[in-house]
């Protein structure tokens, strides 16, 4: 068999000039040409070992192809008949051939199918003949035969079975090339999956768009890689989403930068981080976009076709790629850009959303550190249902590690009640129902949390928008080591999670329990870790002086606060009072005009009143307050 030192070693013997076109190529003065060295094409050499036969060449000028044996002859050297395997590869590669001008021929009588390459894939004209796209239906073994080929050796090449049945009947065909000789034909259903013959392994559609190519782009599927080449980039096809072989890396060596680019779905982003740890420093993966709801999930041809998107687009989502270690200022300039008048999540308390604005952005993270038994789940429960009350579209992700799903629902349903006084249990389910997913195992580990970003994208079209932990010190449970170094562990991962994903995640923290209770924590209270400090973007605390030891029942007040201890934007310090109703949850701001309604359900708790009670009164409008509450804060 021919290899790769055969090709070269041949051309060294012939003291021929050639330039090394990557791992996998070389090229030479074409010896085919005119003789004048003017007048000279380029012929392009593979010498990629993993194919059958190294040393197929093609010259894009006269024209020209064929193997290392055809090069010999030109010579008047002796041909290398050994074991034959050329002298099958050029009866195979006529097969191919003869397939390919048939199916492609074909074409031209189905109009149904080329409306569909067109309107549908996104193909134009020059595209379907530069690839030689084509249809099966059936009669190509009949044709084939007619010009002398047996269905035996037609069957060698996985097109037809021993009866002469075409395998890819009634699919679009899709032929590989390497340096303009066929060596594989696809077939894809035009409502449904690809499909590859048998005895034909895997290849990557379009090496030859990697010669010399300085930017190289890896897509998932060759109708993505025709799309994106029609864009004029360099674009190769992998035949599925974790299919990448290591030969295959050959063909990005001539390449500075190189941009994996799959489907936005599970599949597709295991596949693009696995080429780009194989590839290397210089590899990006490029995240398609979000796609709509209702719509298919975002690859290269449903964002440029169905979506319209230009080369100007895709070029942008390529300088937001990430990977690799170095950004240009350029690139920082235009991410600035792009975040220029994002607004981040805003918490419906209107002091925290000024101090903290524009909002929480996403790979941002937030920690509110409290003391045990301060309401760290309840206020996180009010913030969710003030959140969506602003903004109705905000996806979320509660990861509730300490309580059960009816204890949730439970505690919801209360704090909508007190919102909404009339509201029934349909009415909380129909509140969060588009809107919120939960996860409550007790524990979590960093894998299933990124699992269960790609079930919430799945199930509602999108990633979260925010992702609540409740509460870290649960989720640490799942890291090895001391206290610290689980909490540290639990509070990096978080971040880059956050980083990696683009969402935002808010998580209490319990403080140090040598903090005294009622007191105001600071940034140095939190339990087993300064790493949160460190990572957290914001950080905030909450704290109740009803926790002072020795306060009774009869001398609390229901008030807790809330102040922002640790800022990006650069605003802490302003501390923002709450009123906690104890009957409904609800933990209400002292602007809110409903803080009476909390305020009133204290004294309502003291008698030993029930939620419906409570519910009853605020419907009926009947006060019984301590005075003074409007005053306060």
């Amino acid at each position: 068999m021919s290899n790769q030192t055969d090709v070269l070693s041949y051309i060294q013997s012939k003291n021929i000039p050639y330039k090394q076109a990557g791992a996998c190529n070389i090229n030479i003065a074409c010896v085919f040409c005119n003789e004048d060295p003017q007048k000279r094409g380029r012929l392009y050499i593979n010498v990629d070992p993993s194919q059958e036969v190294p040393g197929l060449f093609m010259c894009h000028l006269c024209g020209e192809r064929g193997g290392l044996n055809k090069l010999r002859k030109h010579f008047g050297d002796s041909v290398k008949r050994e074991d034959g395997q050329e002298d099958n590869f050029r009866q195979r590669n006529a097969i191919l051939s003869a397939a390919t001008e048939y199916y492609h021929a074909n074409l031209g009588t189905r109009e149904d199918v080329l409306r569909w390459l067109k309107t549908e894939r996104g193909l134009t004209v020059e595209s379907i003949l530069k690839h030689e796209i084509g249809w099966a239906d059936g009669k190509m073994v009949k044709f084939l035969t007619e010009k002398g080929f047996t269905v035996a050796d037609i069957a060698k090449t996985g097109l037809c079975d021993e009866k002469g049945r075409d395998f890819l009947f009634a699919h679009v065909t899709i032929p590989y090339h390497v340096q303009g000789n066929v060596v594989m034909i696809r077939g894809k259903d035009m409502g449904g999956k690809y499909l590859t013959p048998p005895h034909q392994k895997a290849r990557l559609f379009n090496t030859d768009a990697t010669w010399n190519a300085e930017e190289l782009v890896i897509c998932e599927g060759e109708f993505d890689a025709i799309v994106l080449e029609q864009l004029e980039f360099n674009a190769v096809g992998v035949p599925g989403a974790n299919t990448w072989q290591d030969s295959w890396t050959g063909y990005t060596e001539d390449a500075r930068k190189v941009f994996v680019c799959m489907d936005n779905d599970t599949a597709g982003h295991a596949g693009a981080e696995k080429i780009a740890r194989i590839v290397g420093p210089k590899a990006r993966i490029v995240h398609m976009p979000e796609a709509e709801p209702g719509r298919p999930k975002n690859d290269p041809t449903e964002w440029v076709v169905n979506q319209g998107h230009t080369r100007g687009d895709f070029e942008l989502l390529m300088i937001r790629a990430k990977g690799g270690h170095l950004l240009t200022v350029d690139d920082c300039f235009t991410e600035w850009e792009h975040m220029q008048g994002i607004e981040g999540i805003k918490f419906g308390l209107e002091r925290l959303d000024q101090i903290m604005s524009p909002g929480l952005l996403p790979s941002q993270v937030m920690l509110v550190l409290a003391k045990t038994g301060s309401g760290k789940t309840i206020l996180t429960l009010n913030l969710f249902h003030r959140m969506l009350m602003l903004n109705p579209e905000l996806k979320i992700l509660f990861v509730s590690l300490e309580q059960t799903r009816s204890e949730w629902f439970e505690r919801a349903r209360r704090i909508h009640r007190f919102y909404d006084l009339t509201a029934t249990e349909n009415d909380t389910l129909n509140f969060y129902r588009n809107n919120l997913m939960l996860m409550d195992k007790n524990r979590i580990t960093e894998e299933e949390l990124v699992s269960c970003i790609e079930q919430y994208e799945f199930e509602r079209g999108k990633k979260p928008d925010l992702i609540a932990v409740d509460y870290l010190g649960y989720w640490a449970r799942s890291y090895k080591g001391d206290a610290y170094e689980r909490t540290s562990q639990a509070i990096m991962s978080m971040k880059a999670i956050a980083k990696d994903q683009q969402v935002a995640f808010f998580a209490p923290h319990q403080v140090s329990r040598m903090a005294d209770f009622g007191d105001e924590p600071d940034l140095g209270a939190s339990r087993d870790s300064g790493v949160v400090e460190e990572t957290g973007d914001f950080v905030g605390a909450i704290w109740s002086p009803d926790q002072r030891r020795g306060r009774n029942a009869e001398e609390r007040t229901g008030e807790v606060n809330f102040k922002l201890l640790k800022s990006r934007h650069g605003g802490t310090g302003t501390k923002i009072q709450l009123q906690f109703a104890p009957l409904s949850l609800a933990m209400v701001p002292y602007e809110d005009e409903r803080v009476g309604r909390a305020q009133e359900e204290r004294e309502m708790a003291l008698r030993g009143d029930t939620f419906d009670q409570a519910i009853q009164r605020h419907l009926t409008g009947e006060r019984d307050v301590t005075p003074g509450w409007e005053n306060r804060g």
